[in-house]
């Protein structure tokens, strides 16, 4: 079993934790992918690959997709394989939006909040210590700050980027179940229902096909100002997940 880091938006992570959420969608790139054999990533035609579902003879349960590589001339044209770093069984740590906020002391604190023995610049990067605070996760609503806490003089949250949060400040960890490989705009009705999006829970029953469209508005929003857009149609990794303890 392997671990690896999976940033998520404080909406996508209300929508796991209330288990709406249980798949995600990840464009495939050289930074989550194995290609055999081994080739440049820019030598890689995208445009043209297949899925296959696996399995190899050789055991790797797959999915991969099969690819050709444009750099050589087209009547030798070997193909790649590209398979995700990702397997059956493997674990994410989701990065969220978070701060450090200091405790008052000799209070009852809440059960579901994480408890840290740390000491910190605020302003700076955290170091061990004997300081008592808390972890605050913006998915949880930046109006949900317990009275006990108190903030440094004259300031207010200071919020800090997914990217930089710690393997351990993470409280939600997943187990992956499923791989998948498939144009994004494959999506079908149930998926989007359980990628999360807002809304759409309500449509479980009825199929609607607006779920996908409610799909395709979140997608755009997260990743067409990085030139990924709905409209690009990427090959995207899809692990199904469900939550567990982390060990």
């Amino acid at each position: 079993m392997k671990q690896f880091p999976l940033l998520m938006k404080p909406e996508m992570v209300r929508q796991t934790l209330a288990l709406n959420k249980t798949m995600t969608r990840r464009i495939i790139t050289a930074y989550n992918s194995i290609v055999v054999p081994k080739v440049p990533w820019c030598d890689i035609d995208l445009s043209r690959a297949v899925v296959d579902q696996g399995p190899l003879p050789v055991g790797n349960p797959g999915p991969y997709l099969y690819a050709p590589n444009s750099f050589i001339e087209s009547d030798r044209n070997p193909q790649v394989r590209i398979y995700p770093r990702w397997e059956i069984g493997d674990r994410f740590y989701v990065k969220e939006t978070w701060a450090p906020t200091h405790a008052t002391g000799g209070h009852e604190y809440p059960d579901d909040w994480c408890w840290f023995e740390w000491e910190e610049d605020y302003h700076g990067k955290l170091e061990p210590g004997a300081r008592d605070m808390y972890l605050y996760y913006r998915a949880d609503g930046e109006d949900n700050l317990p009275a006990e806490f108190s903030m440094p003089s004259g300031s207010e949250i200071r919020w800090r980027p997914s990217i930089y949060m710690p393997r351990w400040a993470s409280r939600l960890t997943l187990e992956i179940t499923r791989m998948r490989a498939e144009r994004v705009q494959d999506i079908t009705n149930e998926d989007a229902i359980s990628e999360g999006v807002s809304g759409a829970t309500e449509m479980r029953e009825q199929r609607l096909s607006i779920a996908q469209h409610l799909f395709a508005d979140l997608w755009d929003s997260i990743n067409a100002k990085k030139g990924h857009g709905w409209d690009v149609n990427d090959w995207v990794w899809i692990p199904d997940f469900k939550i567990v303890e982390d060990q």
